[in-house]
């Protein structure tokens, strides 16, 4: 019997919502598989592992598209005000890679680095591919906090001076004793991890919260923990405030008071906890607010200058590369490079502390992008990630699991204010934005249902 057109077009659509689902599950395995990477075998462990795994999770993915009948666009995508930032980004910073002062370490990366040209690709792609074709399971943000807990896991075994990978026979290089008795896992630097785990902190605040179930409590506890144990202050400041904002909404919305309490007190007990086992938590905590009040109140230039471990006098002397080339920039991974080629940029931060002419990235998310791709970029960046937390935070009625991600996307935008980009984290927010902008374009007949993370895991 020959299938009607109807049937046809319902095969069809039930083809495409199998691809999606295959493609959910993908993003998810690679969210939980490339944080965790680590090439035991080379002196560098950490981030050409992630970057190996990172294009050969985007080449697959390429190849999977056409297989299930999917595309990377779709009409509606062209709406959105993220989407048309994130072309315009990757198309112009596409253009200026031709003025790049160096053209191989843009496309391949520095060394200790590895965020080359073909890896914001990568984050571009994977963030159109999640906007597109998302749809949520609850295995999802159950292997995902299985990874975060591994990762925490580790890092709390290098509180004691224990590095895991060393144990095996796998380990042919050694972490220098310097980076003995810190926690980084395998982010490879105490700011990459917090970086990661500030982002992370509202989507397992959120999910107990909401359900109740105190299995959440572990992914969570440990998060933040190890959080507090990077001593790492731009991460403090953006976990702050997405879980501020995440608390506050989930209280005016009539969440369980009951658990939005007990999840505040696991914070504040965990604070205790760290602060009586680690000496010179609450100096460092003091140090970001001194540093705050610095910012805003000082009139004493080199006072100014030195705060936040030298950022702002980093951050003027970029600006100052900026000025001379605004529109195209140095090149991506070039910023050492450009530093060392400018005399007055060099006589400048030299003047502030000779070791911070050795600069790679600008420590503000905004600026690197900048001075790597000109201003154009940088405006592009800014723009994606308003456009989605605006969206997030608009369709909240429509589904409330875009309260955690859009607070997870601010507290990660935050903190990469301050800090620097990682090729093993900085895909995980790219991953989340498109999560908002998928979520927040389904019609409400195909919303999650909410109670898929509740009830016992």
């Amino acid at each position: 019997m020959e299938l009607t057109q109807e049937h046809k077009k319902r095969i069809e659509q039930l083809q495409i919502q199998s691809g999606k689902k295959v493609i959910s599950g993908y993003l998810a395995i690679m969210a939980f598989t490339v944080p965790l990477m680590l090439w035991p075998f080379l002196p560098q462990r950490y981030f050409f592992s992630k970057m190996v795994m990172l294009y050969a999770f985007a080449v697959i993915l390429l190849a999977f598209l056409p297989a299930l009948k999917l595309n990377v666009f779709s009409k509606k995508m062209f709406k959105e005000p993220a989407v048309i930032s994130a072309l315009f980004f990757i198309v112009y910073s596409t253009i200026t890679l031709f003025y790049s002062i160096n053209m191989d370490l843009s496309l391949f990366g520095e060394y200790e680095r590895k965020e080359t040209y073909f890896i914001i690709l990568v984050y571009v792609f994977i963030f159109l591919i999640a906007a597109n074709h998302y749809s949520f399971s609850k295995w999802h943000i159950i292997l995902f906090s299985i990874a975060i807990s591994i990762i925490c896991v580790y890092a709390i075994f290098q509180l004691y001076g224990i590095e895991l990978i060393e144990l095996t026979f796998l380990a042919k290089y050694k972490i220098a004793s310097s980076w003995h008795y810190m926690a980084f896992s395998t982010m490879g630097n105490p700011n990459f991890l917090a970086s990661l785990l500030s982002m992370t902190l509202p989507l397992f605040a959120f999910a107990f919260i909401k359900s109740g179930n105190y299995f959440w409590t572990v992914p969570m506890s440990l998060n933040y923990f190890v959080l507090l144990a990077t001593k790492t202050r731009g991460g403090w400041i953006g976990a702050f405030a997405g879980f501020t904002i995440l608390v506050v909404i989930m209280a005016v919305k009539k969440f369980s008071i009951k658990n939005i309490l007990i999840c505040c007190g696991i914070h504040i007990i965990l604070t205790v906890i760290y602060a009586l086992l680690f000496s010179g938590f609450f100096d460092r905590f003091w140090s970001a607010i001194d540093t705050i009040a610095t910012v805003v109140a000082s009139d004493n230039q080199e006072e100014l200058l030195n705060s936040g471990s030298f950022r702002i006098g980093i951050w003027k002397g970029v600006w100052m590369l900026i000025e001379k080339k605004p529109l195209t920039g140095y090149g991506i991974e070039t910023l050492r490079q450009a530093i060392y080629k400018d005399t007055e940029v060099v006589s400048f931060l030299r003047s502030i502390n000779p070791q911070i002419i050795n600069t790679d990235k600008a420590h503000n998310e905004f600026l690197n992008i900048c001075v790597s791709s000109g201003i154009p970029a940088g405006i592009a960046y800014i723009l994606i990630a308003i456009s989605v937390i605006i969206k997030g935070f608009k369709n909240i009625m429509k589904n409330i699991l875009l309260l955690p991600l859009t607070c997870a996307v601010i507290s990660y935008f935050i903190q990469g204010m301050f800090n620097i980009s990682n090729n093993g984290i900085a895909f995980i927010f790219y991953i989340l934005m498109g999560i908002i902008l998928s979520l927040s374009m389904k019609n409400k007949e195909h919303n999650i249902k909410i109670n898929n993370i509740e009830g016992k895991t």
